[in-house]
């Protein structure tokens, strides 16, 4: 995860990097079973739509700014 977003110049919260370990450890160890995948899924879900979350609610607050003036 760190050295994707690095080679890509992008931002990586201290959430991203911990998670994003544990579930690097479990793999690493072999012990896949280990993991909780329903969480690892929840987390995942969260990263991508971070973005269009947030770019879709800066639009809605652009057209309301522009509504206003």
């Amino acid at each position: 995860m760190i050295v994707a977003a690095s080679a890509l110049g992008a931002p990586v919260s201290t959430t991203q990097v911990v998670a994003s370990s544990i579930v690097g450890v479990g793999g690493g160890r072999h012990r896949w079973r280990h993991v909780r995948w329903p969480v690892v899924r929840g987390i995942a879900l969260g990263w991508v739509m971070t973005l269009p979350a947030t770019a879709a609610l800066a639009a809605v607050l652009v057209l309301f700014g522009e509504a206003l003036t």
